[in-house]
């Protein structure tokens, strides 16, 4: 399928801001650099194992739960990037490591490409598959606060399990055939890489780790950080009728970046509108696209996740609680 034509057609409200030929640079794949990124990724999450092996303590198992939060959630960007056809120029070699690397060992299959590119067509619409992620936002904050323990505590990650199993169960004699078997071997082969990571785990003496230090951040803390993330980058809670309520860059540090923003994400509107430009040329773009008023009116652009958190989505939840019920002690 060729993502520039499947993401274009329900684009009509913010027109690009730059010529075919002004973009052609940035939607320059270099495979190196991707490369490299992929080799940075494989090469912290082993440090960060070899750490524990070296000191074998609590304190640096907590360190490497922790931390996989941030490689687990690069490791679905990966995969993001793999589903657009981004990583690598070569199909066959964007496919492989887009599953044994980005998805697969993150519990995320291939079949994802389609409900993601439906996505970018009905961005917060009805259709988007998306939007039971983050429709109940803004919300107050004993909303927010049980959404999130649900996350960190695997209930979220179980219940997703259970309407996975609850829809193929389900699914009539005409569900289509060939649908059903290619989620059939997307399955098998995720289960064939946990067994080879858990393998991996055992060969070092330390099995445990396999449930311990990988799947359980999986299905709790790093389930949190993707569902956060996908609410602050989605989340309607712009007053300004001029522009894309949905459309958001957020800038943010380095802590942030690697937790919540990782491999440029944070540069999310820049993303929805040109989702054929790989995360390594995002920040660049953003750069030239900020020199379009048309476009800096349209867009917004935010200081920080944890800030637009506390801020926004809380906050507007608030006052959205106030303008319905009035303010307690005022005339009627």
């Amino acid at each position: 399928m060729n993502t520039d034509t499947a993401v274009s057609k329900r684009r009509p409200i913010l027109s690009s801001p730059l010529s075919k030929a002004d973009l052609a640079p940035f939607c320059t794949r270099r495979d190196g650099l991707a490369a490299c990124y992929c080799l940075g990724i494989v090469a912290g999450i082993v440090g960060t194992f070899a750490l524990h092996y070296h000191f074998d303590s609590l304190v640096t198992l907590s360190l490497a739960f922790f931390l996989m939060g941030g490689f687990q959630h690069q490791l679905s960007v990966i995969h993001h990037e793999a589903v657009h056809y981004l990583l690598f120029q070569n199909r066959r070699l964007n496919e492989l490591v887009g599953r044994y690397l980005g998805a697969y060992p993150v519990g995320l299959t291939m079949v994802y490409r389609q409900t993601h590119l439906a996505h970018h067509r009905f961005l917060g619409e009805e259709d988007d598959p998306d939007l039971p992620n983050y429709a109940g936002f803004p919300a107050r904050f004993r909303m927010i606060l049980l959404a999130l323990l649900k996350d960190l505590t695997g209930v979220s990650a179980v219940a997703r399990l259970l309407s996975i199993h609850s829809r193929r169960t389900t699914d009539g004699p005409g569900h289509d055939g060939r649908r059903k078997s290619t989620e059939r071997g997307e399955l098998v082969r995720l289960a064939a890489t946990q067994a080879v990571i858990l393998i991996v785990f055992a060969a070092t003496g330390h099995g445990y780790l396999y449930i311990v230090a990988w799947v359980g951040p999986l299905v709790t803390w790093t389930k949190m950080l993707t569902h956060l993330r996908n609410i602050i980058e989605h989340v309607d809670v712009c007053e300004r009728s001029q522009s894309l309520p949905r459309w958001r860059t957020i800038r943010c540090n380095a802590i942030e970046a690697f937790f919540l923003g990782p491999l440029n994400f944070n540069y999310h509107a820049e993303h929805h509108l040109y989702p054929q430009v790989p995360f390594y040329h995002l920040p660049a773009l953003h750069r030239r696209l900020m020199g379009d008023p048309h476009y800096r009116t349209q867009v917004e652009v935010c200081r920080g996740y944890v800030s637009f958190l506390f801020s926004r989505v809380w906050a507007r939840g608030c006052k959205r609680r106030v303008a319905a019920h009035g303010v307690p002690g005022a005339g009627a």
